[in-house]
């Protein structure tokens, strides 16, 4: 139960993330720095996940980023 939980949690932060297209008007677009924190961030939590949890979540559907890949385009 509670690796569903933190599978629910993960989706739905990666899902804010990538899925935010219009920012408010007083709102600044985060640095540089500050994308590659939380590119790192996600990263770290998409590393610990078990490999159970990984293959559950393939077989919702779900493809879960490289996130290695995009810090070093």
């Amino acid at each position: 139960m509670n690796k569903y939980l933190f599978t629910s949690i993960l989706v739905l932060l990666v899902a804010m993330t990538f899925g935010q297209t219009k920012q408010k008007e007083n709102e600044k677009a985060p640095s540089q720095n500050e994308m590659q924190d939380m590119m790192k961030e996600m990263q770290e939590a998409l590393d610990e996940m078990s490999p159970e949890d990984k293959k559950a979540m393939e077989e919702m559907g779900i493809k879960m980023p490289d996130v290695n890949s995009t810090l070093t385009d």
